[in-house]
């Protein structure tokens, strides 16, 4: 199901550079890579991962808003950015950002796992 907020196109609109930056005081795994979020995940094992990029997979589509995903074995990179507000971070990619982290805490069975890249 869609999020209400979604589904009526709020949220697409560019945040200003500082909005973006406090919105970082509560997304410790997350940095600026140009104009997106970005985060790298560390797991385990590959099927841990595995879970992980399920469990976005599905959250990305109920909320319409769906990152772009890169798999290394263990490793999950994440980033995001609405397209439609012409590739720059809005309010759907912070949501979806700190979402995003939860899972991963999730998929690694509640153990910490790597965070943010520099």
């Amino acid at each position: 199901m869609r999020r209400a907020a979604d589904s009526a196109g709020m949220g697409l609109t560019p945040l200003p550079a500082a909005d973006v930056e406090t919105a970082f005081a509560g997304l410790p795994d997350w940095r600026l890579d140009g104009d997106a979020l970005r985060a790298e995940f560390s797991f385990a094992t590959s099927a841990a991962a595995v879970r992980f990029l399920t469990a976005v997979a599905a959250d990305a589509e109920d909320a319409d808003h769906h990152p772009d995903v890169d798999w290394r074995y263990r490793l999950v990179v994440v980033r995001t950015t609405t397209h439609c507000a012409g590739g720059r971070v809005t309010a759907r990619d912070t949501a979806l950002a700190a979402r995003v982290s939860e899972l991963a805490v999730a998929a690694a069975g509640g153990a910490a796992v790597g965070g943010a890249v520099p």
